[in-house]
C-alpha cells in the first residue's frame, strides 16, 4: 500500500489516531495530568539539552549563555524568554 492508503486503511480499522495532548482518550495522554511548573519545566529541558551536547552557563540571574555542539558562537538567553516559552508550552500541549 500507499502511504495515503495506508492511513485510509488504519483510520477506517483502528479509528482515527489520538495524540499524546489530547484529552478525548485518557491512555493516550501526557504521563503529566497537568502541565509542569517552570521550575520542573526548565530543570527537565535544561537536562535533556545537557545530555544532548550543550554547555550552560549563567551569567546573571536572569540572563543565561548556551553553546551549541558544533558551533563556537553562544547564544544569551534571558529568564523571560524561557517563561514565554514555558507559556507556549502550556497553551500548546494542555488545551
Amino acid at each position: 500500500m500507499i502511504s495515503g492508503q495506508q492511513h485510509s486503511y488504519i483510520n477506517r480499522h483502528y479509528g482515527k489516531q489520538v495524540y499524546n495532548n489530547s484529552k478525548k482518550a485518557p491512555a493516550q495522554r501526557s504521563i503529566f495530568d497537568e502541565p509542569l511548573d517552570f521550575s520542573q519545566w526548565f530543570l527537565r529541558g535544561f537536562r535533556s539539552f545537557e545530555a544532548k551536547g550543550y554547555d550552560f552557563e549563567f551569567l546573571t540571574d536572569e540572563l543565561v549563555a548556551i553553546r551549541v555542539p558544533g558551533r563556537e558562537n553562544r547564544v544569551l538567553r534571558t529568564k523571560a524568554d524561557f517563561k514565554r516559552e514555558w507559556e507556549e508550552y502550556k497553551v500548546n500541549y494542555y488545551l
